[in-house]
């Protein structure tokens, strides 16, 4: 019997970590409901750039699914450099263009230093603690979307597992990384919280918190109704919603 590629693209990626085979996973299922076709290698080059500039306005997005097409054609020996043009050249150059222009447009509109940290201290005194967490780790640690998204838990055998967490102390917050952009690079990253407002926000957002953090994992950024967001763009749009002006990471 013929391995179907799904197969094929699960056993190409089987020696990644499970953060990047579901980030991979998303990728693949998206472009396939673009094309509305069950396999990728069966579509033109020409048709699947077509198709997902069509579709996904988002720059970085059609960069994403450009990348997995090239993959799949791979996989299958399949000529790749039509793909490969349009994403090192044309691409690039749209990334690059909508980057300046947008830096452009809300360079004069960015908040001072001073502003902003007077923001973040007012959520805290607004009682705003999830929100106050979100920015004082992008503001003081300079974090990006991906590292936010993180599981409070309340002892160190909890924190298990390939993802990001939130360690709470009673007079500190343990903050650990496995789960970011260069994680691959720079392995797990750990910074320890000592301040005050800090961690009793942190408290104040599990307050109450009687489940099982690990088969029931509590996020720091998730859904309406508790659930894990499904992937970095969605955590992405959560963030930027939960900052000053929404200026995002």
């Amino acid at each position: 019997m013929a391995v179907s590629e799904p197969d094929k693209m699960l056993d190409a990626i089987g020696g990644y970590c499970a953060n990047t085979q579901k980030a991979y996973l998303y990728s693949y299922n998206k472009l396939r409901n673009i094309l509305d076709i069950e396999n990728i290698h069966e579509v033109s080059n020409d048709d699947i750039i077509d198709n997902v500039k069509k579709n996904i306005p988002n720059k970085n997005s059609v960069n994403q699914l450009i990348n997995m097409a090239i993959k799949i054609k791979r996989i299958y020996e399949q000529d790749d450099e039509s793909l490969v043009l349009y994403r090192d050249k044309e691409l690039k150059d749209a990334i690059a263009a909508s980057t300046i222009a947008k830096n452009t447009r809300i360079s004069p509109l960015l908040p001072t230093y001073s502003e902003i940290n007077a923001w973040i201290d007012n959520l805290y005194d607004k009682g705003e603690y999830r929100k106050y967490v979100i920015n004082y780790l992008l503001w003081n640690l300079n974090v990006r979307n991906l590292d936010l998204w993180a599981r409070f838990v309340r002892r160190p055998s909890e924190a298990i597992g390939e993802h990001n967490y939130l360690i709470l102390n009673q007079h500190s917050v343990i903050f650990i990384r496995r789960r970011y952009k260069t994680v691959q690079h720079h392995g797990e990253k750990t910074n320890t919280i000592t301040n005050k407002n800090f961690v009793k926000a942190c408290w104040e957002i599990t307050r109450g918190l009687i489940r099982d953090p690990i088969t029931h994992p509590y996020w720091l950024v998730m859904q309406s109704d508790g659930a894990e967001h499904s992937s970095e763009e969605q955590i992405g749009h959560h963030v930027s919603h939960n900052t000053m002006e929404h200026i995002g990471e």
